[in-house]
């Protein structure tokens, strides 16, 4: 082989002529995204790069497609990567970045810009176990701290999704008093409600914005929280319809429903089926 068409074949993307995946690289791609979820930290290319020989988007891709079946057919779980949002965005503008994210390819022949792969991605695992597993593990599932956390997840996410992507600081933490929720947290030794605040804002559940207004030289903070990038995958506008239905029971009728879709469409909450997937690998 010459060495242009060395070069040309490190340069082209294309999946057609991608080298073979390396089996050993891909279980490290798997131990690392099992070991980075556990701290919700997320899973970064740039991090795949560090710790593997991988330096093209297309090299990149097909190991990331190998772990992610791997990771489905050993340990029921997908990874699903986060949409990128803009830090002061509102609602609108959170809808609209959530609508793009929506409609990017998710082939690795794209630019490392708009990929499914780029440099700049970072994944998580969710569970895509079949429904009537997942019901039996939840029946089964011990009362400890991180079944405690992800109740404060849940309520804390709805109550943000309910509220048009956006709540207050103040009003946040009323709801969350009137719902006697920091005792109930103390209880799964998370310490506090303000403790649990910073791991959602760590774990990217939720993004917290700060505005300072210099009223007469005193530094007053304005704090209001969005739904993070974590909570956009994790949380959709079914699974919301799903929990007003649980709670609701028999009053929760086809009308209600349409009421819940209609206030989520002012957030960036997305339909299960938008949520852009990894492909099945070629390999």
């Amino acid at each position: 082989m010459s060495k242009r068409q060395g070069d040309h074949l490190e340069r082209d993307e294309s999946p057609k002529i991608r080298a073979t995946v390396d089996e050993r690289t891909v279980n490290e791609v798997v131990r690392l995204a099992l070991s980075v979820e556990y701290a919700r930290v997320g899973l970064r290319v740039k991090t795949i790069k560090e710790i593997t020989d991988l330096r093209t988007t297309s090299e990149i891709a097909a190991v990331i497609m190998a772990a992610n079946e791997k990771l489905i057919n050993i340990f029921g779980m997908k990874l699903v990567r986060l949409p990128k949002i803009l830090k002061k965005a509102d609602a609108a503008k959170a809808a609209s970045e959530a609508m793009q994210v929506k409609q990017e390819s998710l082939t690795p022949t794209d630019t490392p810009k708009n990929s499914m792969f780029s440099a700049d991605s970072i994944y998580v695992l969710q569970n895509c176990l079949p429904e009537k597993y997942i019901k039996v593990i939840s029946n089964n599932a011990p009362h400890n701290r991180e079944t405690g956390y992800m109740g404060v997840v849940a309520i804390v996410v709805s109550l943000i999704a309910f509220s048009g992507g956006m709540l207050e600081g103040q009003v946040l933490t009323r709801y969350l008093n009137a719902l006697n929720l920091e005792e109930k947290i103390k209880s799964t030794s998370l310490i506090s409600l303000e403790n649990t605040f910073k791991l959602l804002v760590k774990h990217m559940y939720i993004e917290k914005e700060v505005t300072v207004v210099n009223a007469e030289r005193k530094g007053i903070e304005f704090v209001k929280y969005t739904l993070g990038k974590r909570a956009l995958r994790e949380f959709t506008q079914d699974s919301m319809i799903k929990l007003c239905e649980m709670i609701m029971k028999n009053e929760f009728t086809d009308i209600t429903e349409d009421q819940v879709k209609a206030q989520l469409k002012h957030t960036a909450l997305m339909p299960e089926d938008m949520i852009p997937q990894i492909p099945a690998s070629t390999q």
